[in-house]
């Protein structure tokens, strides 16, 4: 009964991470190549170890299987820690003409760095999907300090 119900705790563990948005495992610059290369957008998510609703986005939202689908045929998606000096850096450049939003902070930009979309704060699965459905003009909010972001 033990093991079975270890099996069980376990599967459901490994099949909850096997869904979780892949976020890519670079720097902003090489995500930002990639996403021109392959023609998406970026999905910068901001986050820090001491910001709670960050871990619970991560834990319950982030591993919504067609959530995790849709980010990866969309985005190229980046997880940003504001506690490290680059992650700080644009963090603070990202969230102009305004200034820092704080934690967990979610911005859409195109492959030429201007913003078309930003929020803050945790969100619900149908909130998270409602701000990342694409918009078809791509309205753009503001331009960033282009080439400068990591200046």
């Amino acid at each position: 009964m033990k093991k079975s119900l270890f099996t069980l705790l376990f599967t459901l563990l490994l099949c909850n991470s096997l869904f979780a948005i892949d976020f890519y495992n670079g720097d902003y610059k090489a995500a930002l190549t990639k996403a021109k290369t392959e023609n998406k957008l970026l999905f910068l998510y901001f986050t820090a170890k001491w910001c709670g609703p960050c871990q619970y986005m991560q834990q319950y939202i982030f591993p919504d299987e067609a959530l995790s689908v849709y980010v990866a045929k969309n985005y190229i998606a980046l997880k940003i820690d504001i506690d490290m000096q680059e992650g700080k850096l644009l963090y603070h450049k990202a969230h102009q003409p305004k200034g820092p939003m704080g934690v967990p902070a979610f911005i859409i930009m195109n492959s030429n760095e201007e913003v078309l979309k930003k929020t803050a704060g945790g969100m619900k699965l149908n909130q998270l999907q409602d701000f990342l459905l694409k918009d078809k003009d791509e309205v753009v909010i503001y331009k960033t300090f282009k080439n400068q972001i990591l200046r």
